[in-house]
């Protein structure tokens, strides 16, 4: 995975999302993207050892340059995805599955 480790309410804070009850959105607090809102959508672990894909979708910004296509938003969005599931799996509250093979 990625190596820059990010800390949560130092780098980033997880917020409440307005759309969905049991949502959360990710604002970066540091950096060229500092004030951005991000929601992650879908996660996958590849087969390849040490990768993973996932989804995101910018919620808010200051930066006009902040989108999904802009190859740095997607750097610092997998290093706090990884910092994310990492507290997460410590903590207990994310849970793993398998994917179903037959499902694409």
């Amino acid at each position: 995975m990625i190596s820059n480790k990010k800390i949560e309410n130092t780098d980033y804070e997880m917020i409440p999302s307005e759309e969905a009850e049991y949502g959360w959105n990710v604002r970066i607090l540091t950096g060229q993207y500092c004030e951005t809102v991000i929601k992650f959508g879908t996660v996958r672990f590849n087969e390849i050892e040490d990768n993973m894909s996932f989804s995101f979708e910018v919620v808010s910004t200051p930066d006009p340059k902040a989108s999904t296509e802009n190859v740095d938003l997607q750097i610092v969005a997998g290093e706090i995805l990884e910092a994310v599931i990492s507290t997460g799996l410590d903590e207990g509250s994310v849970i793993m599955k398998e994917r179903d093979a037959n499902k694409h």
